[in-house]
């Protein structure tokens, strides 16, 4: 990150003065740090369900850094190092949710491929559905579980997008949440 001034002249071949003090012009670049951030677009309505029931839920994301996200299907299209983009449960990051059966043995990933990705509008679909750049929308849709045996009562599940490395986890700094009410 910074600022940083690169002059441009034209030069001729063989020149022993080429690199006298610049004549030509500049370009002032600023390189910014790279800002991943996060801003929750739209969630599922609260639902009321009985025991023993398999649903789904979607939560939608808004990439309001200035960095593209990758899901699973889209990590390898991007440059080197690029990390995937995970839906995790959060408060705190990683619980194991009582409604996680499907999501792995420590039951907190509900979702590592995006629904579909959107422009700013909502409404339009992303070129590229494996990636949300920069003002586009990620939607998540996961499936849930009300397991038979679980007591009656109301839960919620605190959600996240989360940047997955090979060693380390970044979470971005939003959260939104799913109300079942079991009766």
């Amino acid at each position: 990150p910074g600022k940083y001034k690169t002059w441009l002249q034209p030069v001729l071949k063989g020149d022993k003065n080429a690199f006298d003090p610049p004549d030509g012009a500049f370009m002032n670049v600023t390189v910014e740090p790279a800002d991943y951030s996060a801003s929750t677009y739209f969630r599922s309505k609260h639902k009321t369900l009985p025991q023993d029931t398999t649903d789904t839920a979607d939560i939608w994301f808004e990439n309001t850094g200035n960095m593209p996200w990758y899901d699973d299907a889209g990590e390898h299209t991007g440059p080197p190092g690029t990390v995937r983009t995970v839906l995790y449960t959060s408060n705190p990051y990683g619980l194991s949710s009582p409604l996680g059966a499907l999501w792995g043995p420590r039951q907190n990933k509900p979702t590592s491929l995006f629904k579909a990705v959107y422009e700013s509008d909502g409404t339009t679909l992303a070129a590229d559905q494996s990636v949300a750049q920069p003002g586009q929308i990620a939607a998540f849709e996961f499936t849930y579980t009300v397991p038979a045996d679980i007591p009656l009562g109301k839960y919620k599940t605190w959600l996240q997008p989360v940047l997955k490395g090979d060693r380390n986890a970044f979470s971005l700094p939003t959260s939104a949440f799913m109300n079942v009410t079991v009766e």
